[in-house]
């Protein structure tokens, strides 16, 4: 099974710093904060002109998910956070997270956390990245941006909204959406007060009505039976399930978009791990 970059159920940090973009911008003639988002991978000619001419000017979506206590991973979702900050979407253009992050790789800033492999829990470069994925996925699809490619975890998470959700493999599975607006929109995403917060600045196109069905097929976690020395015990975790997601993008109520993504998660089981075999001795052997 391929990996997905990682996520915990550990209780979210009361500890995180407040690091919100803008604290110190200057105040406007409404003394309003206004916060000044420097563009990445941008153009030269990228001017806060150009911007005002495609459209961004406001928050147009926004989205928040808790942390967990693992600090390694947290880094890594600041890191990545500073990565896609300022990232300029025009017209018609794609948004991938892959390409936004780059290389996900020590080198690039990212450290060892816990990511989602063969249904357990391991550690890898990157791991918490898809939490980032997640908010970049709700963030286009609460402003009505084409979804292009994305997919939710194998199994369900509580601190994400159930099928609302996206993981990412690095080199095979992306979190991409279309601005399928006639305004640019700059990508903005940083760490504070115990959450991830993202935001979409541009200018308000489209209307959003989203609804979601019960859950059905439900599974209970049962715990299996690990193998191999690096067994890893665990509890039985979240029941898998099956979930229905709706969306309906609205322009001047004209329906643009009507879709509807039904997911199916596989029960969180727990593992159980074989007892270590006693030592084994020769019949009349020293010790």
């Amino acid at each position: 099974a391929s990996p997905e970059p990682g996520d915990t159920d550990a209780p979210a940090n009361p500890d995180e710093p407040a690091e919100t973009p803008g604290d110190d911008a200057p105040a406007d003639d409404n003394h309003n904060r206004v916060a000044v988002i420097e563009l990445v991978n941008a153009e030269p000619e990228t001017t806060r002109e150009t911007l005002e001419a495609l459209g961004v000017r406001e928050v147009v979506s926004s989205f928040s998910t808790g942390l967990t206590a693992d600090s390694i991973r947290t880094g890594n979702l600041r890191r990545g956070s500073e990565l896609i900050t300022g990232t300029l979407v025009r017209p018609g253009e794609e948004f991938s997270l892959l390409r936004a992050l780059g290389p996900i790789t020590a080198a690039n800033g990212f450290g060892n956390a816990p990511i989602i492999q063969g249904g357990q829990l391991v550690p890898g470069v990157g791991g918490g990245l898809s939490q980032l994925a997640t908010n970049m996925y709700n963030v286009g699809f609460f402003a009505g941006f084409e979804d292009i490619e994305h997919r939710p975890h194998s199994q369900f998470i509580p601190r994400y909204p159930a099928g609302r959700e996206a993981t990412i493999v690095a080199g095979s599975l992306d979190m991409r959406w279309r601005n399928n607006t006639p305004y640019g929109a700059v990508v903005q995403s940083w760490v504070a007060g115990g959450q991830l917060h993202s935001r979409v600045w541009s200018t308000p196109y489209f209307t959003v009505e989203t609804s979601a069905s019960g859950r059905s097929n439900v599974r209970p976690a049962t715990t299996i039976q690990g193998s191999g020395g690096n067994c890893v015990p665990s509890s039985p975790g979240q029941a898998g399930f099956t979930i229905t997601n709706h969306r309906r993008v609205l322009r001047q109520g004209q329906v643009i978009i009507n879709e509807s993504n039904t997911w199916s998660y596989s029960p969180a089981n727990g593992v159980s791990c074989p007892s270590p075999e006693p030592p084994q001795h020769e019949a009349g052997g020293d010790e």
